[in-house]
């Protein structure tokens, strides 16, 4: 199920005010859940309120404090983070929350101005005392986009799997791909909202999440991270990419998120396209009821031979799908 207040957020966007009762009969969720959402929403100022009681509207802010407009054809990211800088970080912040948030913008900043093929851009700044946390919306064609033009993938969809697995960059040479896999990692939530689709990295449950989201123009990229982080950005991408680098890194697939159930050879190829330059693949197929031989095959047998320095790894599997795997050669932990 989509994530609940993003999901308030995007209806705000979409209608000029939202009620909570509406809501609920809308989406399914309780009318108490929704209020609770809606209600913190409005303390950390992200919607605004009218009415009382069962007449209560809530609506994005009329005026945007904390917004600024970028150019990034000529975009000053110092300049820009000197603007921000008071809005952005509260009073108590740790040395390493200052520096991973300054990394995060300038991250964010170049993926917008390169990968996206972006004029211009707004950063929203909606930091509290207790959370530091901005978004920036560029004017691009769209991340996910982007990506399967770049790397001639058959879908955005496709592109949104691929990104969700581990580094990935549509300009190799240039990039390495790693920025947007570093400020994932770095933050507390991660969110990405491109071409209707919507990628979160929540790190606080150790999971992802990856859905439809609203259609609008060009890529939003929503940051939240603790002040009081005590893990350098150097450390982070020690930690991230061992030897500073993204062909090192570790990618992990959940196959459930892509269908219950896997049977051919061209399955395998799509699900496993993009992480040849890994060192590690963890295979999860928690909640995947079962596999054909010809995909087992082709990622045990012929892809890893094609491959030998990526190690494939597997978890969660049922009975059914281990014996399978057993048959082709894999190695079950």
């Amino acid at each position: 199920m989509t994530d609940l207040p993003s999901l308030l957020l995007d209806l705000a966007r979409k209608h000029d005010s939202i009620n909570c009762t509406e809501i609920s009969e809308q989406t399914g969720y309780t009318r108490q859940a929704v209020h609770r959402h809606l209600r913190a929403l409005v303390d950390a100022g992200e919607l605004a309120v009218a009415g009382r009681a069962r007449a209560t509207r809530y609506f994005l802010p009329r005026s945007q404090p904390g917004a600024f407009q970028l150019d990034l054809a000529d975009c000053d990211t110092t300049g820009t983070w000197d603007a921000a800088h008071a809005l952005l970080i509260p009073e108590e912040s740790t040395e390493a929350a200052v520096e991973v948030t300054q990394q995060c913008l300038f991250e964010l900043l170049q993926n917008a101005e390169t990968h996206a093929a972006a004029a211009s851009a707004e950063l929203r700044c909606r930091s509290h005392p207790n959370l530091i946390r901005f978004e920036l919306q560029d004017s691009g064609l769209g991340l996910f986009r982007r990506i399967r033009e770049q790397l001639g993938l058959p879908s955005d969809l496709d592109a949104l799997f691929s990104l969700s697995k581990g580094p990935l960059t549509t300009q190799p040479a240039a990039h390495f791909g790693r920025g947007l896999f570093l400020v994932a990692a770095a933050c507390q939530r991660f969110e990405l909202v491109a071409n209707g689709l919507r990628w979160v990295q929540d790190n606080l449950r150790g999971d992802q999440l990856l859905s439809e989201g609203p259609a609008g123009v060009g890529t939003t990229a929503r940051c939240e991270i603790d002040p009081q982080r005590d893990v350098q950005w150097d450390e982070l991408v020690r930690q991230q990419l061992p030897g500073t680098s993204p062909l090192s890194a570790t990618g992990h697939v959940k196959l459930f998120e892509h269908g219950p159930q896997f049977v051919s050879r061209a399955e395998a190829r799509a699900l496993l396209r993009g992480l040849e330059s890994l060192r590690e693949v963890l295979l999860d197929f928690k909640g995947v009821q079962g596999i054909g031989l010809g995909f087992a095959q082709e990622i045990f047998a012929d892809w890893a031979a094609a491959h030998p320095k990526v190690r494939i790894r597997v978890s969660n599997a049922n009975r059914v799908v281990e014996r399978v795997l057993a048959q082709v050669g894999a190695h079950l932990e």
